[in-house]
């Protein structure tokens, strides 16, 4: 769950925005494949991880994978970016560490 300015996004299988003030729901990406961890950077993108390791952008509406460590068996959790830092952290299950990634444009 992310709430920015009137809106709540909600990520599952697909991401849902909701308008807190007349809580009416859109769906606005598919195919997410089961969101642990949504953030949105300064620029209003929306980064989501998922468990079995894989970390995704959507930019201009349109999913790019980041980081997919399922092959390693690094599960990604919920995740925190840092605007200031530009710096996506990325808690692990069964990997006991916190990865830090910073994000360029």
């Amino acid at each position: 769950i992310l709430v920015r300015g009137r809106y709540l996004y909600a990520g599952s299988m697909v991401i849902h925005r909701i308008n807190r003030k007349n809580k009416r729901v859109k769906i606005i990406q598919k195919d997410c494949e089961g969101i642990d961890g949504l953030v949105e950077t300064e620029k209003g993108e929306l980064i989501f991880s998922n468990w079995f390791g894989r970390i995704v952008i959507r930019q201009r509406n349109k999913l790019h994978v980041l980081l997919y460590t399922k092959e390693q068996q690094i599960n990604t959790a919920d995740i925190f970016y840092s605007p200031e830092l530009k710096l996506l952290l990325v808690p692990t299950f069964l990997d006991n560490r916190v990865l830090a990634y910073r994000i360029t444009y």
